[in-house]
């Protein structure tokens, strides 16, 4: 099964937007590839709920939208789509998880999230060209020292 990488705001050069959210992680493609601020692991900063998923390994399966929006869907390895957040969320009676938490293109005045994971609009396509159906994911991020 292919694997990605995302190191959450581990991004050399992020890409800022006007509204303030970045894409401020790197992808690490399932072919060895490393994208520098492409992607994006936290809600939009003006959304109400500020969480985001957990460091940890997913699998995450391909769905297409009613709009015909191309996504990949997380679950965790048990296959349970509540997905452990980092923050208590009220929609979930307090405690820290999501669902639907998502793969998806993100925009290039905001980034498209409400917890899901974005990649910029100028690397979508290139990046997720050679995923598979079902894949793993693996989340981290950079320690400071």
């Amino acid at each position: 099964m292919k694997k990605i990488k995302i190191i959450k705001r581990a991004a050399k050069n992020p890409r800022v937007l006007k509204n303030n959210d970045a894409y401020d992680g790197v992808l690490i493609n399932w072919d060895g590839t490393v994208y520098d601020g492409v992607v994006n692991t936290d809600p939009t900063s003006n959304y109400e709920y500020q969480g985001e998923v957990v460091v940890g390994e997913y699998i995450a399966r391909k769905k297409i939208r009613a709009s015909g929006m191309v996504v990949w869907e997380l679950e965790t390895l048990e296959g349970s789509k509540i997905i452990p957040a980092t923050q208590q969320n009220k929609k979930h009676g307090g405690k820290k998880q999501m669902v639907a938490v998502q793969i998806h293109v993100g925009g290039r005045t905001w980034d498209g999230s409400h917890g899901c994971i974005t990649i910029h609009p100028d690397f979508w396509y290139k990046i997720r060209a050679g995923w598979d159906d079902v894949m793993k994911v693996e989340i981290t991020e950079e320690k400071n020292t």
